[in-house]
């Protein structure tokens, strides 16, 4: 455990010690089982608004994604504590609708966090794919736009920019259908290389003419 987590832990206790203090020298000798019910219940919500960070999945977007869920875990965490000072202020003699009122509150704090969380997950595989696909564009367009500046050949440069005019403008968006033509991209990428590589213009141009109607297909399909 480095300093920062020790810092962390140590901030979080903060609110249950401050919590528990209270509540065993001002309020400890009127305790009844309605009390005890909403001291554990804030307890619960207390452990679920600390460990919802870990509940976020991580990537580049996670803090967006914290963001949302810790809310929820927040506006739990408040509903429950402002339940249980209600209770000690009233006392209550039946345990009977704290507990419905508790479980009611948990229940759709539950529901919420997990619509929250499945929701979260599905828009992190839509960003994770859109990541991969600007990785694709950009590394592609990278590649010919070197190939530009190391060829001489004016016929041969002139396709080349083509290629890169076509793969550079390319939507981000993809489609699993489209797959099998970026992947043919790629090839015929590493093909125009090598041939330019042993100065075999005929092939370079073969290999570009090709790839740059896989990635017109590629497009025309997203």
């Amino acid at each position: 455990m480095n300093k920062k987590s020790g810092l962390w832990i140590a901030l979080d206790s903060v609110f249950i010690i401050v919590f528990n203090i209270i509540f065993f020298t001002m309020i400890y000798d009127a305790v009844s089982a309605a009390i005890w019910i909403t001291y554990v219940f804030i307890h619960i919500a207390y452990a679920m608004l600390v460990i919802t960070p870990l509940l976020t999945r991580k990537g580049k977007h996670a803090h967006l994604f914290g963001t949302t869920i810790a809310a929820v875990s927040s506006v739990y965490f408040i509903a429950v504590l402002i339940i249980g000072i209600v209770c000690i202020a009233v006392r209550p003699d039946t345990v009977k609708w704290i507990v419905i009122v508790e479980i009611i509150f948990l229940g759709i704090y539950a529901a919420i966090l997990l619509i929250n969380m499945i929701a979260n997950e599905h828009t992190a595989d839509i960003q994770e794919k859109q990541d991969i696909q600007i990785q694709h564009i950009r590394g592609c367009s990278a590649r010919l736009n070197l190939l530009i500046s190391q060829v001489e050949d004016k016929k041969l440069r002139k396709k080349i920019q083509k290629a890169y005019d076509v793969v550079h403008s390319s939507s981000i968006k993809s489609k699993p259908i489209a797959g099998k033509y970026e992947l043919e991209v790629l090839t015929l990428l590493e093909a125009v290389e090598e041939a330019i590589e042993t100065s075999n213009v005929e092939s370079a141009e073969k290999a570009l003419d090709s790839l740059i109607k896989a990635a017109q297909k590629r497009n025309s399909l997203v």
